[in-house]
């Protein structure tokens, strides 16, 4: 079974450069986790993965400035892991929106996984 969040948008600072930090940009994170089928076998909230919780640990993360997006995905993925143990398999993408890198182009992104 898979849970997730798709296109959650944030504004946040970071950036190995200080003008990425005191400025920030724009971020999008995509985010699946798999779970085992059997979590599933009642309607209780408790038991599964809340797609609101794995929203509240993005943007958390988001707000903790790091100089690395590697960073913070990988401290996402470590929140998901400590929250649900039980968690398989997790993937987050990071897009960073409109980067400057010398020409145009719409993103640059990082993905994680474990």
């Amino acid at each position: 079974m898979k849970i997730g969040i798709t296109n959650a948008k944030f504004f946040a600072f970071h950036g190995y450069f200080e003008q990425e930090r005191i400025f920030g940009n724009h971020f999008v994170i995509n985010l699946q986790v798999e779970v085992p089928d059997s979590l599933f076998q009642t309607e209780n909230l408790d038991t599964t993965v809340d797609y609101g919780d794995l929203y509240a640990i993005c943007k958390n993360q988001m707000q903790l400035t790091k100089e690395l997006l590697e960073s913070v995905a990988f401290c996402i993925l470590e929140d998901i892991k400590a929250k649900w143990p039980k968690v398989l398999h997790a993937k987050v993408r990071i897009d960073k929106i409109g980067p400057q890198l010398g020409g145009p182009l719409d993103t640059s992104f990082i993905e994680v996984e474990f």
